[in-house]
């Protein structure tokens, strides 16, 4: 009865309806570069359809991007989100608990809130999967994700939260980062 309690849990979560008052500024987010893909192993995850709201903001890994790391679960994969102040696009790069091997979601988006000091409220912004020809990277299988907002054209410093991360039937809820770290 608690295994099915869990499997709902992730299950709802993987299905929550995205968060209103989204950006309608939003730009085209096929407009920024991007990497290649991968897979998580199985070591120290935590159960399969299980919500995850622990991570750690200050990463030990290496920033292969030049952006923000943060560690997902207990350092089973990470995320690595960079941000082009005159474009404003974000792009989040995904590895496995080594931080260097792509890893690749099935996740079809997701969505930031984002807070800069300029701007009176935080913008939402939708990040959705890069297509890479050369990798085999598409919508429903990519290590990469990116979406931008003119809002934030010019910010140099801001924080935000990706709302929640599906990997492997986890869902990592409330991803705080900071940019830069």
């Amino acid at each position: 009865m608690r295994m099915l309690a869990l499997v709902l849990i992730g299950f709802v979560g993987l299905t929550l309806v995205p968060p209103t008052g989204a950006d309608e500024e939003s730009d085209d987010p096929k407009l920024a570069g991007g990497k290649a893909g991968g897979a998580l192993g199985a070591a120290a995850l935590p159960p399969p359809g299980s919500v995850v709201t622990e991570h750690a903001l200050d990463c030990e890994h290496e920033a292969l991007y030049g952006g923000s790391v943060v560690a997902l679960g207990n350092h089973v994969a990470h995320a690595e989100i960079t941000f082009d102040p005159e474009t404003s696009i974000f792009t989040v790069y995904f590895s496995g608990a080594d931080a260097v091997e792509p890893l690749r979601l099935r996740q079809p988006e997701m969505y930031m809130r984002v807070s800069v000091d300029f701007l009176e409220r935080e913008r939402v912004v939708m990040l959705v999967p890069k297509e890479d020809d050369e990798t085999g990277e598409m919508a429903g299988d990519s290590s990469v994700y990116w979406g931008g907002t003119r809002t934030l054209t010019g910010a140099l410093t801001l924080g935000g939260t990706i709302e929640q991360i599906a990997i492997d039937r986890r869902t990592y809820l409330a991803v705080d980062f900071s940019y830069p770290q």
